[in-house]
């Protein structure tokens, strides 16, 4: 999408994707690019991604004023390593972003990756973007002014810190009535209120800037460790709430399977192997509703019996 302000523009984007890292800018160039609109989809895939970008010029509503300086913005933050490449004065330029680039080209405030765009990727010039990551690859792109780049930086920056701020009052406030009422259901509570606030933590980076000593640690692990740790927690509290109307014995079964899958992913994050441990994840955040609906429903009917 095209947040330029400017009507004389239309922003064209095409994708190759390879299973090997092995292109280069200029090998790049002679591939066979699939044009596609809004949001890249991918989902769990290894090696990397190209994403070939322009500005369709539509000169006869062209004006005459200058056209204000562009920035091209990549989502999500998430997304482990990005290469921009244009062409300026007739020169490759060549700017790096992305959640595990130590070294940035970044013009935007933290949790956006923002590259300086050339107005001049026009007609025939081409600007192309590379895309690595081990997470769910989902790339979202759009040009905009400076200043509206500037404008949402401080927007994401709200919105994490609001959804933090709620977090952690809401898990000062479970610590406090467990202090008052001790039960099962406020410990679990308290533990799962815990693990979401470590995730947005983890997701927003504030753990490497709060504490000098966690930088050390890759994002990739902090995130896939907070993610993990809330499945394992959203799995618990689920089955301290459902066991209150005596489920069937399998369920706890499910749930020690559930358990013992976190474990594994666990294992998976600290060995390096993070787009495996996320595909378990998910499914099990897919399978864990179902398995909810089932124990009540046996629950139900038994009761009824």
């Amino acid at each position: 999408s095209l947040h330029a302000g400017q009507g004389r523009y239309e922003l064209e984007t095409a994708y190759f994707h390879s299973d090997q890292q092995t292109h280069t800018l200029q090998s790049i160039q002679g591939q066979a690019f699939k044009p596609y609109q809004g949001q890249l989809r991918l989902g769990f895939t290894g090696g990397e991604t190209w994403i070939r970008i322009r500005l369709k010029d539509h000169s006869a509503s062209a004006s005459p004023d200058p056209l204000p300086s562009l920035v091209f913005r990549v989502e999500p933050y998430s997304l482990d390593r990005l290469d921009f490449y244009q062409q300026t004065a007739g020169n490759w330029t060549h700017q790096r972003g992305g959640e595990l680039q130590l070294q940035k080209n970044n013009i935007c405030i933290e949790l956006q990756h923002c590259f300086e765009f050339n107005a001049s990727n026009t007609g025939h010039h081409y600007a192309y973007l590379k895309v690595q990551t081990t997470g769910v690859r989902i790339v979202r792109t759009e040009v905009m002014t400076t200043d509206k780049a500037f404008k949402s930086s401080i927007g994401v920056i709200k919105s994490v810190n609001t959804a933090l701020n709620l977090s952690i009052a809401l898990w000062i406030l479970s610590v406090t009535f467990l202090f008052f009422e001790r039960s099962r259901l406020l410990l679990v509570f308290c533990g799962f209120q815990t693990t979401v606030v470590l995730s947005i933590c983890a997701f927003s980076g504030a753990l490497q800037q709060w504490w000098g000593f966690m930088s050390a640690v890759p994002p990739n692990t902090m995130t896939g460790l907070a993610l993990v740790m809330r499945m394992a927690m959203t799995t618990l509290l689920a089955w301290v709430i459902v066991a209150a109307y005596n489920p069937h014995r399998a369920y706890n079964k499910w749930v020690a399977a559930f358990l013992h899958v976190c474990a594994v992913n666990v294992l998976l994050v600290l060995l390096g192997y993070e787009t495996q441990s996320s595909l378990l994840n998910y499914g099990l955040g897919f399978l864990s509703p179902f398995i909810q609906i089932w124990a009540r429903a046996r629950s139900a009917q038994a009761c009824l019996d």
